[in-house]
């Protein structure tokens, strides 16, 4: 059996999210006493919390999330531009880290990344459980949604117990 170390970070209504965004709303909007069922409705950018860019985010690219092969959602991980041409000629799939963004205004980090089909996992927690560990595999699958980003549910499997 599997051991899943939880990278995500839980989705309440003062989730961090980027200071460019509008904050994430969950609103209640039916009771078990009113209605007879309850109902939450979720409403907030794909840049909340612990989610994914993809392309389309900052450069023309007509892929949505829901148009990349989940295959390129189990890879591993302030970004620099030089660190971003080691990922690439190391051949990343994608980038994850606990940060709300690799970079700031005008995202040479993000538009370098995706000029090479590089997503971006942002938002990640519980990181320092990882310290030290080569025995693991990221998994971030995105929603199946026409937009530029995706909230995801990111796990660590560890691979001994695989």
């Amino acid at each position: 059996m599997s051991k899943y170390i939880d990278l995500s970070r839980r989705i309440t209504p003062d989730l961090p999210t980027h200071p460019y965004d509008s904050p994430l709303s969950l609103i209640r909007d039916k009771t078990l006493e009113r209605d007879g069922y309850v109902n939450t409705r979720l409403e907030g950018g794909m840049h909340s919390g612990t989610h994914l860019d993809v392309p389309m985010h900052l450069i023309r690219d007509g892929r949505y999330t829901a148009d990349w092969d989940l295959n390129r959602f189990s890879g591993h991980p302030l970004v620099t531009e030089e660190l971003a041409d080691f990922f690439i000629d190391r051949k990343i799939g994608l980038l994850g880290m606990d940060l709300s963004s690799p970079d700031a205004y005008p995202f040479p980090v993000h538009k370098k990344l995706f000029a090479r089909d590089i997503p971006i996992l942002e938002n990640l927690t519980n990181l320092e459980s990882l310290l030290g560990r080569d025995d693991f595999e990221i998994l971030a699958f995105p929603l199946k949604i026409e937009a530029e980003g995706s909230p995801v549910r990111a796990v660590a499997r560890i691979k001994d117990d695989l």
